[in-house]
């Protein structure tokens, strides 16, 4: 400033000597331009050195600040399962044999009980037509030996020896029909043939599955839980079911909460049986569960980025006023649960008090701010 006024004043000078006495109320009105500039140059030196009045005020940081009120908490355990029936049936033929007729198709509506095809019996139907043919005559000297021994002639041995043979064959015919009904393969279950996967001329055996019925009538959503888990997932907790190939959500609760821990992967299976139906849900699509693990009815939240922690702990920025100043206050919090971008206070803030969540990053305790 001091170097300012010292070239001010000669160039003051030089003009003055160059323009002559006459020109000395030019002169005057120049002091009193640099009177001027002088003052200006002061009052900013004064503001930029933080002497002004209201300097705290006018040059704090700009923040933003949220009040403190208790509000309801919950937390989410998320789990991927699939949408499943009550009736959803891998249908297996309960012999081997070959495909002698197929009587349903794919998207055909059946009944339990309704045949849905046939193996071929062609052998076992000749071996009934022989069994059948020899029973008449057995039968035929049964009925004869009978009459001679109610009329106690002959002996018991002939008669007990022919009842014998006719028991026999009609056991044998009853399990040689037992093995040719074996071969229809019937409905279980009320529904509709989502798959048929043989056709006409294939072999079949009791290890891969010929149809499957699905019935839609008792909707549910399956999903695998890990054991870590045990404690916090029972029976009755409420439940998010969400859909993403149809962007649709379902609120429901756990009906079944299993107790084996499967050995391999380590998790136990929950269902939720969903209340409501929708035309485009299909058997094995993907549902997204969130499970309520934990509720706080009246609480404090934050969003999760406003905590900050250093080796004392966790700590916000809290928005307080002193003598007509407002400045930022650091205050140690205690943090319990967090989900989804926001974090549970359970100590250190009271409700009414104003948690800066705009600009503290910019802050320490005790900095001038404006809000």
């Amino acid at each position: 400033m001091k170097t300012t006024k010292v070239i001010a004043t000669g160039l003051i000078v030089i003009f003055a000597f160059s323009c002559g006495a006459d020109e000395q109320t030019r002169l005057n009105n120049l002091y009193r331009k640099q009177k001027a500039i002088n003052e200006q140059i002061k009052k900013l030196e004064d503001e930029l050195n933080g002497n002004g009045s209201d300097s705290l005020t006018d040059n704090g940081v700009l923040v933003a600040a949220t009040d403190i009120v208790h509000t309801a908490f919950n937390h989410y355990i998320e789990l991927q399962g699939k949408v499943d029936a009550d009736k959803n049936v891998a249908v297996f033929a309960e012999a081997m044999g070959v495909i002698d007729e197929m009587f349903v198709k794919s998207g055909d509506r059946v009944k339990k009980g309704q045949v849905l095809a046939k193996l071929d019996d062609a052998i076992l139907q000749k071996s009934l037509k022989d069994l059948e043919s020899n029973y008449e005559f057995v039968n035929e000297l049964y009925e004869k030996q009978k009459k001679l021994w109610d009329q106690n002639i002959g002996s018991e041995v002939q008669y007990l020896s022919a009842k014998n043979n006719k028991e026999s064959l009609e056991n044998k015919i009853i399990l040689l029909k037992e093995q040719i009904d074996m071969l229809y393969i019937k409905a279980p279950v009320d529904g509709v043939v989502e798959e048929t996967s043989f056709k006409i001329g294939q072999t079949v055996s009791n290890m891969a599955p010929v149809f499957r019925i699905v019935n839609f009538t008792g909707l549910k959503v399956i999903a695998e839980v890990a054991e870590g888990y045990a404690m916090n997932v029972n029976k009755g907790d409420k439940v998010i079911v969400y859909i993403p190939d149809l962007k649709k959500e379902f609120k429901g609760i756990v009906n079944f909460a299993g107790r084996y821990i499967n050995n391999i992967n380590r998790t136990f299976q929950i269902e939720i049986r969903l209340k409501e139906s929708y035309p485009n849900l299909k058997a094995n699509m993907i549902a997204v569960v969130k499970v309520n693990d934990y509720r706080m009815p009246s609480t404090v939240v934050l969003p999760i980025n406003v905590v900050m922690t250093d080796l004392k702990g966790s700590y916000v920025y809290v928005a307080r006023k002193d003598s007509g100043k407002l400045f930022a206050a650091r205050t140690s919090v205690e943090t319990g649960m967090t989900y989804n971008g926001l974090v549970e206070i359970t100590g250190g803030l009271s409700e009414g008090e104003k948690v800066i969540t705009v600009g503290f990053q910019e802050l320490e305790d005790g900095r001038s701010i404006r809000l």
